[in-house]
């Protein structure tokens, strides 16, 4: 979670939260982590995961797939991802990926742009086969890192603001390479660990404020 403050913190206390930001991505890049993301059906408690990317420190792709659910993929989720019912059809299950999965995210730190919700929805889908889902034992949630980075206040929830993915790429002056699209689970990996890779080298570079 972000670090709670009763009120917005001095230049000076940003400034320190920002080193401390730094200098943790910079160990956690350190440790050679895995970037992982998904899309979805939705966002609610019934939702199951439609694809799924996991690519290493260095951008390589260790798994990219789609992965068929058990119920249609509505409307509203594909105007997001553009995943249609006929892309999945004859994709792998989550039961077939999860051996693979839940081996690489045992192995190494794992890190997500918002990793509440992506490991919620990797332990729904899971359930749904009767697989009980340990949590991995290193997780990092890029969104709170850069959220306490970027420092833009909230005053109702007392923290800092929680930025979209691609609204920090942006921010940070951050493009993906030639043929990824957003919103897909390959690009949006590669855009959280190029975020972080930003994160260690950039310290004293302004950040866009849009």
């Amino acid at each position: 979670m972000p670090i709670p403050m009763p009120k917005p913190p001095s230049k000076s206390r940003k400034q320190q939260l920002r080193r401390a930001v730094v200098q943790a991505a910079r160990e956690l890049l350190m440790q050679q982590p895995i970037f992982l993301d998904t899309e979805t059906t939705g966002i609610d408690g019934q939702a199951e995961v439609v694809e799924i990317a996991i690519i290493d420190h260095e951008g390589e792709i260790l798994l990219d797939s789609l992965v068929k659910p058990q119920s249609p993929i509505p409307w509203q989720a594909e105007q997001v991802h553009g995943i249609s019912n006929e892309d999945v059809r004859h994709a792998p299950s989550f039961a077939r990926l999860w051996p693979e999965i839940s081996a690489l995210m045992e192995q190494h730190p794992v890190v997500i742009y918002n990793s509440a919700f992506d490991l919620r929805l990797l332990a729904q889908s899971a359930r749904r086969y009767g697989i009980v889902p340990q949590k991995p034992p290193a997780v990092h949630c890029a969104m709170l890192m850069y959220a306490n980075f970027y420092g833009q206040w909230d005053k109702e929830r007392e923290g800092f603001i929680w930025h979209r993915l691609w609204d920090a790429a942006m921010q940070s002056g951050l493009s993906l390479p030639t043929g990824l699209t957003p919103h897909r689970a390959r690009a949006d990996s590669e855009a959280c660990r190029l975020l972080v890779q930003y994160l260690a080298q950039k310290y004293h570079r302004q950040v866009k404020k849009v």
